[in-house]
């Protein structure tokens, strides 16, 4: 079941969602929203793209407006803040390829990192 993709908070964005179409932005990105599902929906006359965590019921859904894109976010994270902060901070490392990632593994949990270039 979707949420009420009119309610949420909005704002504009500088990270449109075709970001995702590249694969190793798509790690990154699955990294601050690992449980988030990506769907497009046609909508209100525009196409949608749409990050659901239904595990938590957070959502974001971004449209294009003019030149630019906006997002309208709800539930208890901001899914599409982090994907932001997270690309904003791999790319201002100077995008390392994914053979600078590190996974590490304890009974504690999972981190992954990544070195600058």
């Amino acid at each position: 079941m979707l949420p009420d993709l009119d309610d949420g908070d909005e704002r504009p964005t500088s990270l449109a969602p075709d970001v995702l179409d590249d694969w190793n932005t798509r790690f990154v990105a699955q990294l601050a929203a690992p449980r988030a599902q990506r769907i497009s929906l046609d909508r209100n006359g525009r196409t949608e793209h749409v990050l659901l965590d239904v595990s938590t019921g957070a959502w974001a859904s971004l449209a294009q407006e003019g030149d630019g894109w906006t997002v309208r976010q709800g539930g208890p994270v901001r899914l599409w803040d982090a994907v932001e902060a997270h690309v904003a901070r791999w790319r201002a490392d100077g995008a390392p390829a994914l053979e600078r990632f590190e996974v590490v593994v304890t009974p504690e949990g999972q981190t992954v990192s990544w070195s600058e270039v």
